[in-house]
């Protein structure tokens, strides 16, 4: 006689972070979200990165238009919310 034997279903995956959690830099969910003078998010490291790369031409990230500065502020609402 055969046995049944019963197996546990695999785990089911994590689910996707929201679009707005993710650095368009990094492509992580971002731990210090900040605002840069295009008006999109990302996190503090990969904005400070990319305009030491960058700083001959001062461009967005997400859209490549030309910055008028590379300054940027926390985004404390986001923050709130990816923690």
């Amino acid at each position: 006689a055969e046995v049944a034997v019963a197996t546990a279903a695999p785990p089911a995956p994590a689910p996707e972070p929201p679009d707005e959690f993710v650095c368009p830099i990094s492509q992580d969910v971002m731990n210090d979200p900040v605002i840069a003078s295009d008006g999109h998010s990302y996190d503090r490291w990969a904005i400070e990165r990319w305009f030491q790369i960058n700083e001959e031409r001062l461009t967005s990230p997400k859209t490549g238009v030309s910055l008028a500065t590379p300054g940027f502020f926390p985004n404390y609402g986001l923050k709130r919310q990816v923690i």
